[in-house]
């Protein structure tokens, strides 16, 4: 079973690897952020607001240039696409994601943690787990002209691991981060801690002993007598491209 869920993570962000470095060699892309005119922002903003519309598991897309400003929000939330207006798009230079981005080389693919999307300086409600993927885009002449980072909604992903785990009845399916907080798990109550003011509330804070031995091991049986706790470690960007992530 852990098998089959690390083979299906594997893909999928295999699939969005593809799909953000496809967009970032794009003519109109470059084009935009080479000139700058008003008439390649339109032609960018038409393009990506097609993008968001047909691969529809991105809540945004953007375009930001090297200081972090956005230059291009797309939205896609409830099966609508908006392009959001200039007055309303900010500065993401002292985000985390943005500063790894910038540490890549052209074709590298940035991809963050999954953790709650911010808006606004505080956690969206109801909450939007979120992975973002982001690439530097150059021009012809290889220089570094921004960056394109798409908002991927991990709502379905983790939806699909709980799925997975249904035709299991005695099995109690958890997700956890590398810092041991839960991603997914059937008490909802237990996920997001980190960022909801629960640091304690963690898998590694209340299960120390059973956390440090899933972390010293790829693979292993613990066992209580509460039940058989069966661990796997996963790692979802075993890929063939080049990646950089934390």
């Amino acid at each position: 079973l852990s098998d089959l869920n690390e083979s299906l993570l594997q893909r999928q962000i295999r699939e969005l690897y593809s799909d953000i470095r496809v967009q970032s060699i794009t003519p109109v892309i470059r084009a935009y952020l080479s000139r700058g005119s008003s008439a390649d922002r339109a032609v960018a903003e038409a393009f990506f607001a097609q993008a968001a519309d047909v691969y529809r598991h991105y809540d945004q897309i953007r375009v930001l240039d090297l200081q972090g400003n956005e230059l291009i929000r797309i939205s896609h939330r409830d099966g609508k696409t908006t392009v959001v207006p200039r007055g309303k798009l900010q500065n993401k230079g002292e985000r985390y994601y943005f500063r790894q981005i910038l540490r890549l080389r052209p074709g590298e693919v940035y991809a963050s943690p999954v953790d709650l999307n911010v808006e606004g300086g505080r956690v969206e409600r109801p909450f939007v787990p979120t992975m973002r993927l982001g690439v530097k885009v150059t021009d012809e002449a290889g220089a570094e002209r921004g960056v394109i980072l798409f908002n991927y909604n991990a709502s379905g992903m983790l939806s699909e691991f709980q799925k997975s785990l249904k035709a299991y009845p005695l099995v109690r399916g958890m997700l956890l981060n590398q810092g041991g907080f839960w991603l997914s798990d059937p008490d909802s109550d237990r996920e997001w801690a980190w960022q909801l003011g629960r640091p304690e509330r963690s898998f590694a804070a209340q299960y120390p002993d059973f956390w440090y031995r899933m972390v010293t091991a790829r693979r292993g049986e613990i066992r209580t007598r509460g039940g058989v706790y069966l661990f796997r470690q996963i790692d979802p960007f075993q890929l063939s491209l080049p990646v950089f992530g934390d």
